[in-house]
C-alpha cells in the first residue's frame, strides 16, 4: 500500500503547480490524488445518499435554512 502522507515539500509543491501551473488552468473541480493528474476519488464519494445525509449535516450544523439552500439539492 503505497504512503498515505505525503511530505510538507512535496504536498504544498504540487498543490503550488496544481493552483498556477498554466497547462492544468482549464481544469475545475477535479479531484487530485498525490499528482497533478486529476483523479477518481473514493466509490463512497458518488454514493447520493452519503452526499444527502453529509449535506443534511452540514445545513444543520451552520444553522442553514431551505432558503439559502441550492434548491433540489435533497431531492
Amino acid at each position: 500500500m503505497a504512503d498515505r502522507v505525503g511530505s510538507l515539500e512535496t504536498s504544498s509543491s504540487t498543490l503550488a503547480s496544481i493552483i498556477y501551473d498554466e497547462a492544468l488552468n482549464h481544469i475545475s473541480g477535479q479531484y487530485f490524488d498525490r499528482g497533478l493528474q486529476p483523479s477518481l476519488s473514493s466509490p463512497l464519494s458518488y454514493n447520493k445518499e452519503n452526499a444527502q445525509a453529509l449535506f443534511r449535516k452540514s445545513v444543520e450544523y451552520t444553522k442553514l435554512d431551505s432558503t439559502m439552500t441550492l434548491k433540489g439539492i435533497l431531492d
